[in-house]
Formats: structure tokens, C-alpha cells, sequence
């Protein structure tokens, strides 16, 4: 294991003929291209000029750019951090971070032990990220912003645990594996893919929500799938304008039902699946009609909530069981719709026109 300071100017990352690597910060050049046992530096003595990884080899033990002012361009070249050993990552506000138009290659987190922190002092992460070292722990310091470019952006938790610590997440696609764990803290996690399963959480794997929100951003009219692992959330957001199919894959337990806000919706569950709510008294978005509906026309999946009344308002039913001990309210005057193959559920017309309701749903077959 040992130091290596960039020193090389404009160039590329590799060999030493060139006097690219030294032992010091701002020393003598001369030392060899790091290895995987290595720490990385770029900071205020490496100039500021453009460093493109152009390797056979992109890996380092951690890599830290703190007073880095220059540009660090990804080449053609996966980047594996982390060697078995803590392997910390930290960008520099002051400098550039880009894919080089690489996105289709990973930065790869490979360490094993330890608690590894990740601070991105508000660069975007420009490609997939993969964190698979068995038995490590990876903490976001800060907030992280992640694009991916031709293939979007992925964040795929393969072995180990990752800790996103309260701060704010966004990307397109989250995976985990088996045997992994994820802790969410008071985090966001907003998901941006137009369509496909933003979400997807192995049975097999371990979640901490706290008081979290994974949030779905809907612009179009396709579908989204949240697949839940039967694992226990906070809150799922749907937010957008758009009229899309938001898709509930499996059992799971949520505090709330969907907070859904802009446009009309759809949501979607598996039949024949449990979703249980623990709090969250009331269903809506305004005006705009939320249809509830199931995979299998005819088929229904249960709303199971164990006690108190739910209200909905301007939502559309089909195959809808409601169950739980709760009443389940869904007054025919507040623009509800009872489609068919409903069951718990009470469409008595009441006073009021539901003041105070804050979501919308509507629950619909496929036909």
C-alpha cells in the first residue's frame, strides 16, 4: 500500500515515463501507476488540467480529489475502489467530473471491511456504480445526484451494506441482492426512469426504511413497477404530471397509501397480494381520478389496514378488497367510482364532499 499524487498535468492515467505519479503531493514524479493497494490524491498541487483514465487497469485502494481544480474525465475503462481494505471516495467541489463519453463502462466499490465514505461535494456520478464487497459498508456523506447515460442511471447493491445516511438520492434504476442491506435513514430516493422497474428489492435482502420516501417521477404515460421484496417502507411518492401505470409488485407494508400529487394515475397491484398501511387516514389528488385496479381482471388484491377509517376521494375501484378491522370509506358523492369485484369497502354517498381528503384513488380492472 502506498501514496500516489497526481503531478502529470493534462495526460493520461497510466505509466511513469511521463512524470505522472509521485510519492508526495506536489513531489518528485517518477512513482508507478497506482495498483489496487493504492491511495489516490488529486489536489491543489496536480494542477488543473484534464486526467482521462485511459488504463488496462482502473483501480485504486480510495481515491480522495480534495483542492483538485482540474477536470477527471472516465475513459474507456471500468473503475474498480477498494482492495479488500477501506476505500474511501471523495470528489472536490472545485473540479470536473465526467464520463468522457464512456457511460456504458462501472465505478465498481469493491471493499470488504469498514465503513467506506462517499462524498461527492456535488458532482454528478456520470456512470453505474456497483457496490459489491462482501462484508463491506459503503456511507454517503452528502448528497448524490447519478446519471448513466445510453444505459441510465443504475445503483446496484450486489454484496454488502449500504448506508445512505439521510442524505438525498437520485438515479434512475435501484437494485439489491440477496444477503445485502440498505439503510435509508430520512433519505429521498427519487427514482427517474420513464418506464420499466425503477425499484427493485430482493426478498432475500434486508431493508431499514426509517422515515424515508422512495419517490417515482411520473412525466409519461408508461408503466413503472415497484417492486417491494415484501419488505417494510415510510412513504412512496408518485409525483409528475404525467397519467402513467404505477405497478406494486408483491406484499408489502406501508406507512401510508401512495402519495400521489399532479396528473391522473394509475395504480396497479399484483392479485391476490397484501399491501398493509399503518397510518395515513386519507386518499387522493384533488381532482384528478386515480384508477386502482389489478394485474388479472377479476382477480382482487387486499388493502389491509387494522384500524380507524379510511377515506378516499375521486378514486375509480375494481377488485379492491379492503380488510383489516379499519373502515374503509368511499362515498359515491366525493367522485367515487365502484367499478366491480369490490369487497370492505363503503360507497354510501355522505355530507361534506370530503373536505380535509388529501390524495385521490381509483381502483379498475384490466378488462
Amino acid at each position: 500500500m502506498a501514496d500516489r499524487f497526481w503531478v502529470g498535468g493534462t495526460a493520461s492515467w497510466n505509466g511513469t515515463a511521463t512524470g505522472k505519479w509521485s510519492t508526495t503531493s506536489g513531489g518528485a514524479s517518477g512513482a508507478a501507476e497506482p495498483v489496487a493497494a493504492d491511495d489516490v490524491l488529486f489536489d491543489g498541487n496536480s494542477g488543473t488540467g484534464t486526467i482521462t483514465m485511459d488504463t488496462t487497469a482502473g483501480e485504486c485502494r480510495s481515491f480522495n480529489a480534495t483542492g483538485f481544480t482540474g477536470t477527471f474525465t472516465l475513459g474507456a475503462v471500468d473503475w474498480n475502489i477498494g482492495d479488500g481494505t477501506i476505500g474511501h471516495f471523495t470528489l472536490a467541489s472545485g473540479m470536473t467530473f465526467t464520463s468522457g463519453g464512456n457511460e456504458f463502462r462501472d465505478i465498481i466499490f469493491k471493499s470488504t471491511v469498514g465503513t467506506n465514505n462517499i462524498t461527492t461535494n456535488g458532482k454528478v456520478i456520470p456512470r453505474e456504480c456497483f457496490f459489491n464487497g462482501v462484508g463491506g459498508t459503503w456511507q454517503f456523506q452528502d448528497a448524490v445526484t447519478h446519471t448513466g447515460g445510453g444505459l441510465g442511471a443504475i445503483i446496484t447493491l450486489q454484496t454488502g451494506t449500504l448506508n445512505t445516511n439521510g442524505q438525498s438520492v437520485s438515479t434512475d434504476l435501484f437494485s439489491s441482492a440477496s444477503g445485502t442491506t440498505l439503510t435509508l435513514g430520512s433519505t429521498t430516493f427519487t427514482l427517474t426512469q420513464g418506464d420499466g422497474t425503477p425499484w427493485t428489492f430482493n426478498a432475500g435482502a434486508t431493508l431499514t426504511s426509517n422515515t424515508s420516501t422512495i419517490s417515482f417521477t411520473d412525466t409519461g404515460t408508461g408503466q413503472k413497477a415497484f417492486s417491494g421484496g415484501g419488505k417494510t417502507y415510510n412513504n412512496l411518492s408518485i409525483t409528475g404530471g404525467g397519467a402513467g401505470r404505477i405497478l406494486i409488485q408483491g406484499s408489502n407494508t406501508f406507512a401510508a397509501l401512495p402519495q400521489i400529487t399532479g396528473g391522473t394515475k394509475n395504480l396497479r397491484f399484483t392479485q391476490a397480494t397484501t399491501q398493509t398501511y399503518t397510518g395515513g387516514a386519507n386518499f387522493g389528488n384533488g381532482s384528478n381520478l386515480i384508477t386502482i385496479d389489478t394485474i388479472v381482471a377479476g382477480s382482487s388484491a387486499t388493502l389491509s389496514r387494522a384500524s380507524g377509517t379510511f377515506q378516499v376521494t375521486s378514486i375509480s375501484l375494481q377488485d379492491s378488497a379492503a380488510a383489516g378491522g379499519a373502515t374503509w370509506l368511499a362515498p359515491s358523492n366525493n367522485g367515487n367510482v365502484d367499478v366491480s369485484g369490490n369487497s370492505g369497502w363503503d360507497f354510501t354517498p355522505t355530507g361534506g364532499g370530503g373536505a380535509g381528503v388529501q390524495q385521490n384513488f381509483t381502483l379498475l380492472g384490466v378488462g
